[in-house]
């Protein structure tokens, strides 16, 4: 209501911003009436779903009037501008009637699938088509797929498509079985091959959140939109370039989860874009067969199991089953052949136990549901299991059930042994193998050991109560630690003394469950744990030595690098009087040579050479004369 008072040249609307559909959902897409805007409908009803819901959510553009003519010719007029729902259109065609006040020989009903409408002509005549048109402007026997001009019997309109998946869906429930979309970061490479990343965070919660974080992501090079079948979404390109859309998970499952993992392929419009869809699509080939389209399907793991049963028919007695893995509600699913006809129809619909509390002169008598025929809240502390369909009050026993007691103790003690077992084993030395055991001498598993020895054959419960240790119910120690159990003598306890059984355990003060407890937490809580302690000093302790280890590690590499420095200057030192050593040796040659070439001067004459290292060289012809 526009409380402002009137007076303004614009009316009351309610629009969208930022490419939102609230106010379609809302039903506030409505034109007011002076200072009033009366919404549509919110809901279709209990057995119904909106018009404005179907084809992906476009709903019907321009609902107004339709022509029906049945088999036998009798035509009448049927006006659709005010229908909302479904079974408002349905309902108009039923009550449809000529001039004449005549009803049409027409039945209007949703089709097998339960995903469309059905039409069909009951005349049995054929003196005419069967006729449904739009009548003026209306486009609402078109896009309802009911639009018929034809010789035949009845119309079906296939899938309306209704919206399941919009841009509030919760992505706590849209991975693949009804799971949670995980954390976690992938890659879309748009067609132009800019890559970037999308990083999804538990702040992420719904699809419309997806959407605005993939197009802040991509700048908008890649943008999200909901698909025209209603079950899911498509990232679509607009990048502009030749190459197709890809996503690719980076270390995690985000992408996959969210069906969008893969390559894209070319739209109506030429975009390349990438289906995420809520629905398993099977595609089926020529060659396929029941048995290998019900392997693809059990393949698809998509919560139905497809089996073929044999009816008992001599001809063609194979028949493909389709069975949800959920009961109850949970369970309902819908079939689209894509044309195939296959031809399913429904054996049974998944729905809910309903359980009816209160006597029958109960004057507010209440219901639960339950898929599972299970119901553990109608009364405090009774576990309730519906058996068959009643239709009378039905006088039910209580009885206590004891039988988990008894599996609850003896899952403590077999608990109870293996933790003490494997202590034991860890820390004691093994005399066969001549070796030590892991934790051998580790004071805190020993410890524990103790702690849990003192335990067992400690008092527990309140005080004066009936039952104060463990042997009283038939747990004994055996020799080496480990605990054993009396089932007869526990079963005689419960029997007597059921409730201080239950003190003994659940006392908030002194229950051997809150020492139990404490004890353990004394050990592995997670901040003061002596575990905790304990691997916190180790861990400290190994930090110290790989950085000792690092320390030393660089010394010797040090130490490494000034040996190669020496030992490279002591090579070129060598190498250098190796040299010099050949350069002798070569003029140690050529002195011998000139040696032997003058002997044979003159008598008398004396030659000398002196030269670097050699004191002196000389050859002396004759009696007289020096050599120096």
């Amino acid at each position: 209501v526009d409380n402002t008072g009137g007076g303004g040249s614009q009316p009351l609307s309610v629009s969208d911003e930022n490419g939102a559909t609230i106010s379609q959902e809302l039903g506030l897409n409505a034109t007011a009436s002076g200072n009033t805007l009366t919404g549509n409908q919110i809901v279709g009803g209990i057995d119904s779903v909106l018009l404005r819901n179907l084809n992906g959510g476009a709903g019907i553009t321009q609902l107004g009037q339709i022509s029906l003519t049945d088999r036998t010719g009798t035509t009448a007029t049927v006006d659709l501008s005010g229908a909302q729902s479904v079974s408002d259109v349905i309902n108009a065609i039923n009550s449809a009637t000529d001039g004449h006040g005549n009803k049409l020989k027409l039945t209007a009903s949703l089709d097998p699938a339960g995903t469309g409408i059905q039409i069909q002509d009951t005349s049995g005549a054929t003196a005419s088509n069967l006729v449904i048109a739009d009548v003026g402007g209306s486009t609402t026997a078109s896009q309802l797929g009911i639009a018929v001009n034809g010789a035949q019997n009845s119309i079906d309109s296939g899938s309306l498509h209704l919206q399941y998946v919009n841009l509030g869906t919760s992505l706590s429930a849209y991975g693949p079985g009804e799971t949670a979309i995980p954390s976690g970061t992938f890659s879309i490479t748009d067609s132009t091959g800019q890559q970037f990343s999308v990083n999804v965070t538990s702040s992420v919660q719904t699809i419309g959140n997806l959407q605005q974080l993939i197009a802040t992501s991509t700048n908008n090079n890649v943008t999200l939109q909901l698909n025209s079948t209603g079950d899911g979404f498509q990232l679509v390109d607009q990048a502009g370039g030749s190459q197709q859309l890809t996503v690719s998970d980076l270390g995690g499952t985000t992408a996959a989860a969210l069906k969008i993992a893969g390559s894209g392929t070319a739209g109506g419009d030429g975009k390349s874009q990438i289906d995420s869809r809520a629905g398993t699509q099977i595609t089926v080939a020529a060659t396929d067969t029941l048995a290998s389209l019900a392997a693809k399907i059990n393949a698809a793991q998509s919560g139905v199991t497809a089996t073929i049963v044999n009816d008992g028919s001599t001809f063609s007695p194979n028949r493909l089953q389709l069975t949800s893995s959920q009961t109850g509600v949970a369970g309902q699913f819908t079939v689209d052949d894509g044309g195939l006809g296959l031809g399913f129809s429904t054996q049974t619909k998944g729905q809910n136990a309903l359980l009816k509390v209160g006597s029958s002169s109960s004057a507010n008598p209440f219901f639960l549901t339950s898929g599972t025929n299970q119901f553990t809240t109608a009364i405090p502390d009774l576990n309730i299991t519906l058996n068959a369909v009643g239709s009378t009050p039905a006088q039910v026993n209580v009885v206590s059930d004891t039988s988990q007691i008894t599996n609850l103790v003896q899952t403590f003690v077999t608990n109870y042994n293996t933790a003490y077992t494997t202590a034991t084993t860890d820390t004691t030395y093994n005399t066969a193998s001549s070796t030590a055991a892991p934790l051998q001498g580790d004071g805190t598993v020993l410890r524990l050991e103790t702690a849990l020895s003192n335990l067992v054959s400690s008092v527990a419960g309140p005080a004066g109560n009936a039952v104060t240790s463990l042997a009283q119910l038939g747990i004994s120690v055996n020799q080496d630690g480990t605990l054993a159990l009396n089932s007869t003598t526990l079963s005689q306890q419960i029997s007597q003394h059921p409730t201080a059984i239950t003190n003994f355990f659940m006392d908030a003060t002194n229950g051997f469950g809150t020492k139990l407890k404490n004890t353990i937490n004394s050990f592995t809580d997670t901040t003061t744990g002596e575990f905790t302690t304990e691997t916190t000093a180790l861990q400290t302790s190994s930090t110290s030595i790989e950085a000792r280890i690092t320390q030393l590690n660089n010394q010797l590499t040090s130490q490494q690098q000034s040996l190669m420095t020496t030992f490279t200057n002591l090579e070129t030192v060598l190498g250098n009087l190796r040299n010099q050593q050949t350069a002798l040796e070569s003029i140690l040659g050529l002195t011998s040579s000139s040696s032997s070439s003058t002997s044979s001067s003159s008598p008398g004459t004396a030659t000398s050479i002196s030269a670097a290292g050699v004191n002196s060289i000389g050859a002396n012809s004759g009696s007289s004369g020096t050599s120096s």
